[in-house]
């Protein structure tokens, strides 16, 4: 299943502190789940991250580096390679990121492709007590709900077509960045920095299942010349309604 993830590159600073095997417990769910809205509207997508109460916290710095939540044992199991596993006292620089899968009808067809779609996906990245990605400050102590902006779906074009919409899976990791061991200078292909992430510790509606989905009832906007194609359902629904009349006139008669 394609992924996209939140834009930005990661900056050098201060080594990770190394925490001791962590086990962050999280879940997403979408907040205000249903509704509707017009088609020349922008959505926002909020959701709430719930901690367990056994989870580790999730700490960041004022630098944005992760300080509780990702361990040396993730930073070493995120390794693409088992033979050439990250390093974590390497390791120059960690974040917090997020990400949506392409499920649903907003992004594209039933098919689930990204593009092209009836809404264009932004994610948020500024920064505030309601942004995820890469912030910094952060403090989500074990047990609690903290409810952030993940981003805004806006209609292609300035309007969509009518219809209900569905949005699934997105999902919070951990991305990291480490000095190459062997980097070689003389070889283009040889990288100085080498970049990680974790497997999501917190996901909504991974399973695609209707009960949990973010589902919003597009209607055509005030003033709003409809497209073509949906010109065409309409007449064909004025249609039906005429055949209709003209039996019930028929049997009256």
């Amino acid at each position: 299943m394609l992924r996209r993830l939140t834009a930005g590159a990661l900056c050098a600073a201060a080594l990770i502190a190394a925490p001791s095997q962590a086990a962050v417990i999280g879940t997403l769910t979408f907040n205000t789940p249903t509704g509707t809205v017009f088609s020349n509207e922008n959505i926002d997508v909020y959701v709430t991250l719930h901690l367990d109460a056994m989870s580790d916290a999730v700490i960041t710095d004022a630098f944005r580096n992760v300080t509780s939540g990702l361990s040396n044992q993730d930073i070493i199991d995120a390794s693409p390679d088992p033979l050439n596993p990250f390093i974590p006292a390497l390791v120059t620089h960690s974040n917090v990121n997020n990400y949506y899968s392409c499920s649903g009808t907003f992004t594209g067809a039933p098919s689930g492709a990204c593009d092209p779609g009836a809404y264009q996906f932004t994610f948020n990245t500024t920064d505030g007590p309601q942004t995820f990605f890469n912030a910094p400050n952060l403090d989500l102590q074990p047990g609690t709900d903290h409810i952030f902006l993940f981003g805004t779906f806006s209609p292609v074009g300035g309007n969509a077509a009518p219809g209900t919409y569905t949005f699934y899976n997105l999902g919070f990791f951990f991305q990291f960045q480490q000095t190459n061991p062997n980097y070689d200078s003389t070889d283009p292909t040889s990288p100085p920095v080498l970049f990680g992430q974790t497997p999501a510790f917190a996901q909504s509606c991974s399973n695609s299942d209707a009960s949990c989905a973010f589902t919003r009832d597009v209607l055509s906007a005030p003033g709003v010349v409809p497209e073509p194609g949906t010109w065409a359902l309409m007449i064909l629904g004025f249609g039906g309604a005429g055949a209709m009349l003209r039996r019930r006139r028929t049997a009256l008669a």
